[in-house]
């Protein structure tokens, strides 16, 4: 009986210290701005609220039949488009795309706060895959978090673009 008690007791405990950890006194995470914008306070990023079509360089319809691209083509998106007033997108890097789809103390779920696809399972991010036969860009998946290179080529992965908050407009 003294062990049981000292397990419920320890686990009670557990669960006090893990949401001492994680207060939410902070500013909210998210904020829906205009044009599919996406404010991402804690990290002081700006997102398309959307995946990127390729083609048209707009927010892509979940009703199409497919939103995978090759490396080369999300980095020429990225370089090159001018979404909601701005000039100066890019694709994330790990650390940026991460912090999406991995859960932490605000306990948001990307996928209801963002206008993603439900069948949306890798993201190109713009850090490189080590040399050689696995040379090319990192993918995240977004139902388990593992990144893996992809080849430049390789289609796949979907376009989600990003920008600095306090960078000025170009």
């Amino acid at each position: 009986m003294d062990k049981c008690i000292f397990v419920l007791g320890m686990l009670v405990c557990g669960q006090a210290f893990a949401s001492a950890q994680c207060t939410n006194d902070g500013p909210i995470r998210f904020d829906k701005a205009v044009d599919n914008i996406l404010l991402d306070n804690k990290h002081r990023l700006m997102w398309m609220d959307c995946v990127i079509d390729p083609t048209t360089e707009m927010c892509l319809s979940d009703n199409l039949s497919s939103f995978s691209t090759t490396g080369k083509l999300a980095l020429n998106v990225a370089t090159n488009a001018t979404l909601a007033g701005y000039s100066n997108w890019r694709l994330p890097n790990v650390k940026e795309v991460m912090s999406l789809f991995t859960p932490d103390c605000e306990g948001d779920d990307i996928k209801q706060v963002m206008q993603l696809p439900e069948r949306l399972n890798y993201v190109w991010t713009s850090t490189t895959a080590s040399s050689g036969s696995s040379a090319g860009l990192l993918v995240l998946s977004t139902a388990s978090t593992q990144l893996s290179p992809w080849g430049l080529n390789r289609s796949g992965p979907a376009i989600l673009l990003v920008r600095d908050i306090d960078q000025p407009v170009e």
